[in-house]
């Protein structure tokens, strides 16, 4: 699976080498200007497979600490009205369902 998204987003590999971390990341494609329309983009599919990606390096995997991790980021960068907004976005838009 890795290898799949490391083919889909070589980019990965060159955070990952240069310490980024999922926040530097989250900033670096500039996902907070989009607000709710960075759901479904290329650069939040990205951002996703990357946290996907860091999580998948620990030993095991909980799938559980990927949600963690998003929600974490987004929760230190949007207000609890704009978060509930996403949220609700998320809960409808057909890229998130």
């Amino acid at each position: 699976m890795q290898e799949k998204r490391l083919q889909e987003y070589p980019q990965m590999k060159k955070w990952r080498k240069n310490g980024k971390s999922v926040g530097d990341v989250y900033d670096l494609l500039k996902l907070q200007d989009k607000g709710e329309e960075m759901l479904g983009t290329k650069d939040w599919d990205a951002w996703v497979a990357y946290v996907t990606f860091l999580e998948e390096q620990k030993q095991p995997i909980d799938q559980s600490e990927i949600a963690t991790v998003i929600y974490t980021v987004l929760k230190n960068r949007f207000s609890s009205e704009g978060l509930a907004r996403l949220v609700a976005t998320a809960k409808t838009a057909e890229t998130t369902k």
